[in-house]
């Protein structure tokens, strides 16, 4: 897992032929919290976290309306979104990437 910026963010999403999960969070929010602990063991290639209060417009962009959300993209589109917390085979459900 790899916290990014609004650059990095607007960089990911312009790559072609890549896959990965965004979670938008905040620190004041109990669930992002709990669901940050969760996320720890999971691959940093495709999974970046970034804060809404830092980087609202990338919130914006993808059309979260609350935290946390996690956001699939494939090729710089949106896939699926899932908002508040999930925990266990829910979480491996929705982080799932098929592998090529």
């Amino acid at each position: 897992m790899t916290e990014i910026d609004k650059e990095e963010f607007d960089e990911l999403m312009m790559k072609e032929d890549e896959e990965f999960i965004l979670m938008f969070h905040a620190d004041w929010a109990a669930p992002s919290v709990e669901l940050f602990k969760e996320l720890m063991g999971y691959d940093e290639k495709t999974l970046y976290v970034i804060d809404v209060q830092e980087h609202p417009e990338a919130a914006l962009i993808c059309g979260v309306r609350g935290v946390p959300t996690l956001v699939h993209v494939k090729n710089g589109d949106i896939m699926k979104s899932q908002t508040g917390y999930v925990a266990g085979e829910s979480i491996n459900e929705l982080l799932r990437i098929p592998e090529e």
